[in-house]
């Protein structure tokens, strides 16, 4: 084989794009227009997936208002510590160099390898924890399905601002819920994930005509709102945490007034089958499927996506 062949075999080819990516990338108008055509293809999964949120509503320990998109965690409604214990231990055994080598963000990486996350990973206990997933059923009217679950290491790269620490909202879905429990200690000096309501979100994505690929700088946001920016960090001791709609509430994070702190937080991911990333059937692509058993009651089996 020739060196040029050799080299030709080590770039990676282009990860292809499902159909529905054009849709993922492009306006809000645009993204609802598809997500109501899905929940018309949808429907026999949505309306069980309702009925079972509709069962489960009582038990939610926290309220995420709708115009807000977003609900600090009161302390003690949750039991964030072992998730705490979990993610520094992670941490510590880590590779973090070359995590931070692999990475598209070198402000960011992600720690938790798929092998720590079983059903007995505590952040899998939390993600499937009924109190929890009735907080995001109720926010998104149905049944949601938990698709991603890591720990996130964060620490100062640079001084100049680029990709998720400018204002952006997530494109992968029209609405989603994330929890993000803090596992260290977190001031403004440590990156904090920052952010705005859903509703001056919303008046800035139509002010500036806003596509889901693309960041806003701290300027753009203020022209739109008329130089009033109110934004909500998240702040606090390890076990603080907060629960946001990251596509309806534009964000940023990892901006590190201390070049020597570093961030450690959980984030747990809450879409629903009508969620952009699915090519299809969520059943053949959901994150955490195989983990259900076919014993796994209809909750369990709905989170996981099995159902």
């Amino acid at each position: 084989m020739s060196d040029d062949t050799s080299a030709a075999a080590k770039v990676k080819s282009p990860k292809e794009k499902p159909p529905s990516h054009s849709f993922r990338v492009s306006t809000d108008d645009v993204r609802r227009g598809f997500r109501r055509r899905r929940m018309t293809e949808l429907a026999e999964q949505i309306e069980r997936r309702r009925a079972v949120a509709d069962a489960l509503g009582s038990e939610a320990a926290v309220h995420m208002p709708r115009e807000d998109g977003f609900a600090l965690v009161p302390s003690g409604a949750f039991e964030f510590a072992p998730v705490v214990r979990a993610a520094r231990d992670v941490v510590t055994r880590a590779d973090l160099a070359a995590k931070r080598e692999k990475s598209n963000k070198a402000f960011m990486v992600k720690v938790a390898d798929k092998d720590d996350l079983t059903l007995a990973s505590p952040l899998l206990q939390l993600g499937l924890d009924r109190r929890l997933v009735a907080v995001a059923a109720r926010y998104l009217g149905m049944l949601p399905i938990l698709e991603y679950a890591n720990v996130f290491y964060s620490s100062h790269a640079g001084d100049e601002l680029a990709k998720s620490q400018l204002f952006h909202c997530d494109s992968d879905e029209v609405e989603q819920v994330k929890l993000f429990v803090l596992c260290e200690d977190v001031t403004p000096a440590h990156g904090p994930l920052t952010f705005l309501s859903a509703s001056d979100s919303q008046r800035v994505r139509d002010h500036v005509g806003y596509r889901f690929n693309t960041r806003l700088t701290d300027e753009q946001v203020r022209d739109a709102l008329g130089g009033e920016v109110r934004e909500q960090a998240l702040l606090g001791p390890a076990g603080a945490a907060g629960l946001i709609d990251t596509s309806r509430c534009l964000h940023y994070g990892s901006r590190f007034a201390d070049a020597s702190a570093r961030r450690v937080v959980v984030m747990l991911q809450y879409v629903t089958p009508l969620a952009f990333l699915y090519a299809s059937d969520h059943r053949m692509s959901a994150r955490f499927r195989h983990l259900a058993a076919p014993d796994s009651d209809e909750m369990t089996s709905l989170v996981l996506g099995r159902l």
